[in-house]
């Protein structure tokens, strides 16, 4: 894998902890294998994971895992796709986010066509934070600390009497014409096992009654919205449980910026309400090999369900 992805031995997306708690880590929600594998005389060859994801639809619950770590030896072509062809087989669908530029303009080859879109936003918590943490100190980044400086000032809408307190939290599937991902309890107690990035749980309270919650990966200065699920809420009512959940989030010490990602334009809009600023947009491709999946219109999956939520790259700890 460091050969195929370019990456030097220890970087932290190749530690071997993090690959046997994403890979073979038991997990009561999902008691499939992760990791799948093709070898030729002894020799890996190809290598995928299956990272779990489960769709609510009007047809109830779908399997639908999201293909990470794929990779091939270029010693032998064609390897890859006929690991992706016989992992197709053994789910009603597969989805896949962004990747590298070849591994994109490869999806439609494969049957994939691009189901929707990851947003991905962040919002400057400390100008100041992020240049210490940086550590560069050329014009550019003397440019970069005014600008962000003046985007830390943002103002967020008004909380209304929403709260975000730490707790359990997980969505609960709802038949809808929408395919919609979710997390359960033991999902989110897996995540929380993860042995290089913080991962935790709010509730979102309104009214005193639970309204939603959402799950926050951490690591270091950034904190990230991974995943944030309301029952039934209005414009208004996103636009105040985002509030909510930044309101808690820039209070934790250190914290610098707060990024979020979601495909749900409820979510992205009330992100954008709250002085979140778009940085990447990212394609989701759907195998649906089966047809399981023709009917529906929108897909709202979180960030949760690509593994990039709770990696980290060293050259680019910030959004902005």
């Amino acid at each position: 894998m460091c050969r195929v992805f370019h990456s030097p031995a220890d970087a932290q997306t190749l530690d071997p902890t993090l690959l046997h708690w994403k890979f073979f880590v038991p997990r009561s929600d999902w008691r499939d294998p992760r990791s799948f594998g093709l070898f030729s005389k002894g020799s890996l060859v190809a290598h995928a994971c299956l990272w779990p994801v489960t769709l609510s639809t009007a047809n109830g619950e779908i399997k639908a895992p999201c293909l990470v770590d794929w990779t091939s030896d270029p010693k032998y072509p064609g390897m890859g796709v006929l690991l992706v062809k016989k992992l197709a087989a053994l789910y009603p669908a597969l989805l896949s986010v962004g990747g590298s530029a070849d591994t994109r303009a490869i999806m439609p080859k494969l049957g994939f066509r691009k189901a929707t879109e990851i947003r991905l936003f962040s919002r400057v918590i400390s100008a100041t934070g992020q240049f210490r943490a940086r550590g560069i100190y050329k014009p550019k980044e003397f440019a970069r600390l005014a600008r962000n400086w003046v985007w830390s000032q943002a103002l967020l809408r008004p909380a209304s009497g929403w709260t975000a307190t730490p707790g359990a939290f997980g969505s609960t599937p709802v038949p809808s014409a929408s395919a919609v991902s979710f997390l359960n309890p033991a999902a989110l107690e897996y995540l929380k096992r993860c042995p290089k990035t913080r991962i935790g749980s709010y509730t979102l309270v309104a009214g005193g009654m639970d309204r939603g919650g959402f799950v926050v990966c951490a690591s270091g200065t950034q904190a990230r919205i991974a995943a944030l699920h309301l029952e039934s809420a209005t414009n208004g009512e996103w636009d105040a449980a985002v509030s909510a959940a930044t309101r808690t989030l820039r209070s934790t010490r250190g914290i610098c910026e707060i990024a979020a990602g979601s495909s749900s334009p409820d979510l992205a809009a009330a992100l954008a309400a709250n002085g979140f600023r778009l940085r990447e947009i990212v394609p989701v491709f759907l195998l649906d090999a089966r047809s399981t999946l023709s009917s529906v219109t929108r897909f709202d999956l979180n960030w949760l369900d690509d593994d990039t939520s709770f990696l980290w790259f060293p050259d680019s700890i910030f959004m902005t």
